[in-house]
């Protein structure tokens, strides 16, 4: 659950901070994504730092966790309504 939860919060913060201020022009919109990009990617280097600490001896299953949630997020592009 730590893995996914990880993940969850990462998707969670990054649509936040994506979407939070009106794009007033696309420059804007495309800077205020990378912002929040970066932002994930140090949020992850410090909930997975706090993973290693609280649940070093099986760490395993939380990349594991984090990659199957990855995963879904990946298929869930591909993922078409018109299909039938």
């Amino acid at each position: 659950m730590v893995g996914g939860g990880i993940s969850v919060i990462l998707t969670y913060y990054t649509a936040i901070k994506t979407f939070a201020a009106p794009a007033k022009d696309a420059q804007f919109a495309v800077m205020n994504f990378y912002r929040a990009e970066v932002r994930k990617l140090i949020l992850a280097a410090v909930l997975f730092a706090a993973a290693v600490r609280f649940f070093g001896d099986v760490f395993a299953p939380v990349v594991v966790t984090f990659a199957l949630t990855l995963t879904v997020y990946w298929f869930a592009l591909l993922w078409d309504t018109n299909d039938g």
